[in-house]
């Protein structure tokens, strides 16, 4: 099966999303509350900005999220490969 370019973005797009709901689901906060969206979108584009781990978090959340989050677009996972490691954390 093909996929566009348009929809492999919007695919990692969303897996980048819900890296940052995780991260509000650890933390309890909303990421970057002192920038204007305009502002994130800059920093994150132009400076690398991205959410600081929150400490205490176990090993395979941190990893979760990571791989969630990840820079290159490409190499985010999809939601097939997320809910099997979900479904692991949940069960131990």
């Amino acid at each position: 099966m093909q996929h566009s370019p348009s929809d492999l973005n919007i695919r990692a797009a969303d897996m980048w999303s819900f890296g940052i709901l995780l991260w509000e689901l650890n933390t309890r906060e909303v990421p970057f509350s002192d920038l204007s969206p305009m502002e994130i979108g800059m920093k994150v584009a132009l400076e690398g900005l991205r959410v600081p781990f929150p400490p205490g978090i176990s090993r395979n959340m941190g990893r979760l999220m990571n791989i969630c989050l990840n820079e290159d677009p490409g190499r985010r996972p999809n939601f097939d490969q997320v809910i099997p490691i979900l479904e692991k954390m949940a069960s131990s």
